[in-house]
This record gives structure tokens, sequence and C-alpha cells, in this order.
């Protein structure tokens, strides 16, 4: 019998390398430009670095699938793709900056919303207006949106960056940091009987939990819900029947108590720093960035914190190792 109620849909879990689509949509749309304007672009030769894409199997495979599901030639996705290069540092760039302080939008106005823009915003949009048109046809994007973004990150081509937009996404989509693949199935439940002192709660369970299982567990108070997950989290031991689980895997455990056993003093950062011991900052912010905790959010007190944020700070804090299942 498996974890899974079968009246319950099983969610497939979403393809970390999805953003590589994006990739190949740039390329398809730029190159053309890009291979017009070579002599007069900037060189960004002394950015590139690491290991070329062309010799990783899992992006050779993500391009023919793309390849396949898009029509596209096979060759020059795989082309494509393979020409980017692994940027060790992008991850730790895109990390929030330091907190310092806040503007509002007069000061923002100011900045972004000059003559040199708008003259050039002008120029822009008249030189490109049937690929904006296009654009807006196509994927539903206004073309003042997309000529207000572009003005505002590239000033319309005059600051391209010192990295390649195909090398910076290729490392963000195939060097995400997950956990490790472990086989299934994650753990497996034979006759098990759990509960507390010599009184059970859950009689003869025979589950099995997959890599792939979202689940949830609905009832009243008191129907055990608390106690199988005690009991997937290890925490509680089988009174009679056995639980086998991989060795290797994490799991991550989230109560209300840990949120109320978070030190009011301290910040998040402070936290995340013990618990994450002998990490660099680069990767301990990266942790607080992925739950909103950015820039003085990171050093803000927990007592100055709402109760969600806390709740937050909690996840974030048992989500440090990638577990396997939380």
């Amino acid at each position: 019998m498996r974890g899974h109620n079968p009246r319950m849909p099983r969610l497939r879990p979403l393809k970390p390398l999805s953003i590589a689509l994006l990739v190949v949509a740039l390329c398809a749309h730029l190159a053309p430009a890009a291979a017009q304007k070579a002599s007069k672009t900037k060189a960004v030769g002394t950015a590139r670095g690491g290991s070329s894409y062309a010799t990783r199997e899992d992006a050779m495979r993500f391009a023919d699938e793309i390849a396949q599901r898009r029509n596209l030639d096979p060759a020059w996705v795989r082309a494509t793709i393979g020409s980017a290069r692994m940027l060790a540092n992008v991850p730790r760039l895109m990390l929030p900056a330091p907190g310092g302080t806040r503007k509002n939008w007069a000061v923002y106005r100011s900045r972004f919303i000059d003559p040199v823009r708008i003259a050039a915003g002008q120029r822009f949009w008249r030189d490109n207006a049937d690929t904006l048109a296009r654009a807006e046809r196509d994927f539903g994007v206004p073309p003042e949106i997309v000529v207000g973004i572009i003005g505002v990150e590239t000033i319309y081509g005059r600051n391209m960056g010192s990295f390649r937009v195909l090398d910076a996404l290729a490392t963000l989509s195939f060097d995400f940091p997950d956990p490790d693949e472990l086989r299934p199935p994650l753990a497996t439940m034979d006759m098990a009987t759990v509960g507390y002192g010599d009184t059970p709660v859950l009689k003869r369970l025979n589950m099995r939990l997959d890599p792939d299982d979202r689940i949830a567990l609905l009832g009243r108070n008191g129907n055990g819900k608390t106690t199988l997950a005690r009991l997937l989290a290890t925490q509680l031991a089988p009174m009679e029947g056995g639980i086998t689980a991989s060795g290797r895997m994490r799991v991550g455990y989230f109560t209300q108590y840990q949120v109320e056993e978070l030190d009011r003093d301290e910040t998040p950062l402070q936290h995340m720093t013990l618990m994450m011991k002998g990490a660099s900052q680069g990767a301990v912010r990266a942790q607080l960035g992925r739950f909103g905790f950015q820039g003085q959010k990171a050093t803000t007190k927990v007592g100055k914190l709402s109760g969600g944020e806390r709740a937050r700070l909690a996840l974030a804090l048992i989500t440090r190792d990638a577990p396997h299942m939380l």
C-alpha cells in the first residue's frame, strides 16, 4: 500500500532546469543582432571561466529534450547551451546588496527618469517597434514594460555588464544546489504501531514514501497527524512493526514551538550563522535570501519581526541542509 491517497492528485516536482528555456529563447532572438554588433561590443572574455556545459551530460540531455519539445534544430540547441560556461561567482553575486538607506519613489524617479534615458528610450522604441509589437502579440507584454526595464538595467545597451546572459543563466539553471538524490523509496512502514508510553495512537501502518510524493494530513485533533510526522522525523520509534529509511535521508521537521524558541534579541543572520557553522557568509545570506531575509531584514532583531516572518525564519533554519523530506 502506498503512502499516497489515490484521491489526492500527485504533484510532479518542478524541473530546476526549466529556466534554460529562457536561455534558448533569448539566444534565438538575440543571436543575429549580437553577431552584427560583435565588433562594437566590449570584450568580456576575462569574466568567462569554468567548465563548458558542452561536456556536461545533464546539459546536453536537457538540450535534446528542449529541441524535441520546441521543434528546434537539436544541433543548434546543443551548440547554444554547450557554448555557455559555469561561472562560480554568479550565485554569490545574486545575493542582495548590504543594507543601506531606504530610498523612496522620488529618489528612484530622479535616478532613472532623466533626459538621457528618455531620449535613448524613444530611439530604442522607434528602432525596435516591429520586434516590440511582435513581443506584445506573442507574449502579451506591453512595449512600455520592455522599454522601461531595458532602460533601467542597461541604459539601452550602454551598460551590458561583465557576464554573458547565457553564462549567468546556465550557471543558475544547471548548478542550483539541490539535495542529494536518493533512490525511492525514502521510507517504508511495515505494520508499524506508534504512540506514547504504552498507549498506541496509530496501528498497523503500511506506507511507502517516494521523493516525488506530496502528502497532506487531514483530521481532527488527536487523530495522530503529529504522531505520524514525528515517526517520519525519527522523533518516535515504532512500538511494533518497523520503519525502514535511507541512512542518507535528511528530514526537516517544522513545528510552532521552533518559532517560539527563536532568540528575540538575535538577528536572522546570527541564527543562520550559528546553524551553518563553517559556511561562508555568502552561503549563509543565500539561504536567508531564499526566504525573503535580504538586506536590512537579515540584521533585524527577531523580536521586531512579524509572526509570519518568524515562522519563515524557522523554516529557513530547518531547510538549510536541503532536506529530502519536510
